[in-house]
């Protein structure tokens, strides 16, 4: 018997002897870690959308986008909130191949704000 084969003898048995190995338990589902929020200021929000301050704001009020008061007067807003407004509202076609975020004002009319 070659020192190859005693070996592999010996491998098998203590491989033998050894219970099966269990798997893994499967991940249990749960919260997972917290996702991380990114508050942006009306500035910040502003130049993320191409968009005025005062129309950012003018949403805030008008409870079209959601807004959470900040330090002094100022409104911070979260960006998973700005993405969501953004993804629910149509872009239309502007002049000179400008885009416009149309957003509705009420009783049937719309801005280009």
């Amino acid at each position: 018997m070659t020192d190859f084969e005693t070996v592999t003898q010996r491998a098998k048995a203590i491989m033998a002897r050894q219970p099966a190995p269990t798997p893994a338990p499967a991940p249990v589902p749960g919260p997972g870690p917290a996702p991380t929020r990114r508050y942006l200021t009306i500035t910040e929000a502003a130049e993320l959308t191409r968009a005025s301050a005062d129309g950012l704001r003018e949403w805030v009020r008008s409870g079209r986008l959601r807004a959470y008061k900040g330090p002094g007067r100022s409104y911070i807003i979260l960006e998973a909130d700005l993405y969501a407004f953004l993804d629910a509202r149509p872009v239309v076609p502007g002049p000179e191949g400008n885009s416009f975020l149309a957003v509705s004002l009420g009783e049937g009319k719309e801005t280009g704000r």
